[in-house]
């Protein structure tokens, strides 16, 4: 993923997003995608990937949802303006 991507170059390349913010500034409006994990109250990761946005499948139960301290942590933002990628946030 690099500056000038489109939205479905970074879908292609990181999935779907967890979560997307619509931005108004005085340079016009933006759309912000953020990726997420779990982790403990300690920072250990529980679980990165695709397929833990998935988990309101009735027969499917994710074990990081059994932690009761876990927290959600963006781990990457992705800011698109008139659909192409203008910034890339990371946690390093």
């Amino acid at each position: 993923m690099a500056i000038g991507f489109t939205q479905e170059m970074v879908k292609l390349s990181l999935g779907e997003p967890d979560k997307i913010y619509t931005r108004t500034d005085a340079n016009g409006v933006s759309e912000a995608w953020s990726y997420t994990t779990y982790e403990t109250e300690e920072g250990v990761m529980l679980y990165r990937g695709y397929y833990h946005r998935y988990w309101g499948d009735p027969l499917y139960y994710p074990y990081y949802m059994g932690y009761s301290g876990r927290r959600d942590h963006e781990y990457l933002k992705v800011v698109f303006t008139e659909g192409r990628v203008s910034l890339i946030e990371k946690q390093t």
